[in-house]
């Protein structure tokens, strides 16, 4: 028995890559079994060679040299394919928004509102004009001429409430803005006033309030992109949409 016990403790000793399962638990049983006489144990002795069923050996695979360093670059090898399509994607959606940009600013309109006192043939008159300077077509989609917070929806309104017009005609130049569609380089000349056909106080009294009168514009580019043009700001204020106006509360002329 003891001959057994030290045989097993050899073999676990040399061994460079075996290991025992469960350890010097068994040695410690067969030691017992082996030097415990028969009448302490209350059980005739038994045989002290090795419990083959319990104890088995199990051999460790050895990776190669090298195994840990050729995984990390495969590591590396994804880490980096995975960047550059990254930095691809990157690219690709920096370049879609340069040539919207560049799309949107090849259709860009800007009205601009005017107002003046004299024609171009040199006869006093008074006008009010937006003009698209930009470099596409203006859609426009609501248009409403102000005086006092309040919409005038045409030239005698307008008149009156300014200047006093009462019963006495007014003689006016006057042009509708619904749906219309200014290209680059037009203009509307939406009211003309002239002094020689009408009365004197009243044409005098609008040419000063004629710079009271607020005009608001609402218009679209080809690209559903909209602006407010407000006569008292400097530049068109980016719209998502244009306001739905009354009929009554818009411009016709």
């Amino acid at each position: 028995c003891h001959a057994a016990v030290a045989h097993e403790m050899r073999s676990y000793r040399g061994g460079d890559a075996l290991m025992v399962a469960r350890g010097f638990k068994p040695w410690a049983r067969w030691w017992h079994r082996c030097n415990d006489p028969p009448s302490r144990r209350g059980v005739a002795p038994r045989s002290c060679a090795p419990d083959r069923a319990r104890s088995m050996d199990v051999q460790i695979p050895i990776e190669p040299r090298g195994a840990n360093r050729g995984r990390l670059s495969n590591y590396l090898a994804s880490a980096f394919a995975i960047g550059v399509s990254m930095i691809s994607l990157g690219v690709a959606f920096s370049s879609n928004r340069t040539q919207e940009r560049l799309l949107a600013a090849s259709v860009w309109p800007a009205l601009e509102y005017g107002t003046g006192n004299r024609s171009e043939d040199g006869r006093d008159e008074i006008s009010m004009t937006v003009a698209n300077s930009g470099v596409g077509p203006a859609r426009l989609r609501s248009f409403q001429v102000l005086h006092d917070g309040k919409p005038m929806p045409n030239a005698a309104r307008l008149l009156n409430q300014c200047c006093g017009l009462g019963d006495e005609p007014a003689f006016t130049v006057t042009s509708g803005t619904r749906a219309r569609v200014l290209k680059a380089g037009d203009e509307l000349r939406f009211l003309r006033v002239p002094r020689e056909t009408n009365a004197t106080a009243v044409w005098e009294r609008f040419n000063t309030e004629r710079f009271e009168t607020r005009v608001l514009a609402c218009y679209c580019s080809v690209l559903d992109a909209c602006w407010m043009m407000d006569s008292e700001q400097a530049e068109p204020l980016p719209m998502a949409s244009c306001p739905d106006v009354p009929d009554e509360q818009e411009w016709s002329g």
